[in-house]
């Protein structure tokens, strides 16, 4: 191994159980040195887990995102004298998203044609096919690199239909599991509210259609966004605008708003999850387009309020709704509820675990 390139192991967690047996599993991500993830203290709580470890890649310091068409190649090497080293010791191994790492193990299995360890992709996401010809060569390319995944999960019941056709994947190798978010939300000890609404996120999101319902209705709002996604609202009456905001300051903002807000573009693949599972279990009223990545997580008047996409006057209809604070109480209640049931990260490991038990023996 170079010496500008290095490995960190951060941790492990072993819970075994007569039904899991010897399995041995490893969660694998790529990017600068860190301790853990966040999620990994509160797996804990899942008693069923097999042997799962967790191992860091680090390559140069980089964060996945920085790393370059140049690095690539120093990359796939090292990812690939690690896996190596998986296929003797691990049943399993997970990756998330599209990521790097994620990436060069389903190459490499691909091009060998290896089937051990099963790698399955964690809440996978891939931007939706176009028309033009770069588009439909890259997911042509992407169909025989993951052709050696084991199953891939996705983060909505829509996306199942979408990848499954795209992909050409059989029925068996996508499954749904919904997403997470972190226990501590449900902990928070929220202040008194503000006198605004918040709106939050980078990917694909309508703010236009947010800012044109806000028009005359005398609502203060704030639209969180970066890298320049929502410099053209910042001179609209009523909504400041703030871009590249510390994580703590996010979080802030959303306890102590009268609702939040999260207008999406209509589209096949999940987005939205995080800013509305963190405001559900806050307690927050939540505003949503009924989209892919909204219609498993929202239940329209009874967790939230969902509008059809692009459509202004269902929205301003939306925003005047949240002025009655007995239904901004009831819908943050039942949101919380939900939550603290359905979207921890011990529910996601779980449901892992019986989604691909039950992928397998269809």
């Amino acid at each position: 191994m170079s010496a500008d390139t290095h490995v960190v192991q951060v941790g492990q967690l072993r819970v075994r159980t007569a039904k899991s047996g010897s399995e041995r599993a490893l969660v694998v991500t790529l990017g600068t040195p860190h301790d853990k993830p966040w999620w990994w203290r509160h797996l804990g709580s899942d008693k069923e887990l097999c042997s799962l470890e967790y191992e860091r890649l680090v390559f140069n310091g980089k964060r996945s995102q920085d790393i370059s068409t140049l690095d690539l190649p120093r990359v796939m090497l090292l990812v690939l004298r690690r896996l190596i080293s998986w296929r003797r010791n691990y049943d399993y191994i997970f990756t998330f998203e599209c990521d790097l790492v994620g990436f060069c193990i389903a190459f490499w299995q691909s091009i060998f044609r290896w089937k051990k360890p099963k790698h399955v992709i964690l809440q996978f996401i891939m931007r939706e096919q176009q028309e033009n010809w770069s588009s439909r060569l890259k997911y042509a390319l992407m169909r025989f690199i993951f052709s050696s995944v084991y199953r891939v999960v996705v983060s909505s019941k829509p996306e199942l239909e979408y990848y499954r056709e795209v992909f050409r994947w059989p029925y068996q190798k996508l499954v749904f599991v919904p997403f997470h978010t972190t226990p501590e939300f449900l902990e928070r000890r929220l202040p008194a509210e503000d006198d605004y609404i918040i709106a939050a996120g980078r990917s694909f999101r309508d703010y236009g259609t947010l800012a044109d319902a806000l028009r005359n209705t005398g609502i203060q709002a704030i639209i969180v966004g970066g890298n320049g996604t929502v410099r053209e609202f910042a001179g609209i009456e009523k909504i400041r605008v703030l871009e590249n905001i510390s994580a703590t300051e996010l979080d802030d903002l959303i306890m102590r708003a009268r609702a939040v807000v999260v207008p999406l573009q209509d589209r096949k693949i999940s987005i939205g999850q995080s800013v509305i599972l963190q405001a559900m279990a806050m307690g927050k009223a939540v505003i949503a387009t009924e989209t892919a990545g909204t219609v498993d997580y929202i239940r329209n008047m009874e967790t939230g309020i969902l509008v059809p996409p692009g459509d202004i006057p269902a929205m301003k209809r939306a925003l005047s709704l949240i002025d009655d604070p007995d239904l901004r109480q009831r819908l943050g209640k039942s949101a919380r509820a939900q939550v603290a049931s359905a979207h921890l990260p011990h529910h996601y490991s779980k449901n892992i675990r019986t989604a691909i038990s039950v992928a397998a023996e269809d």
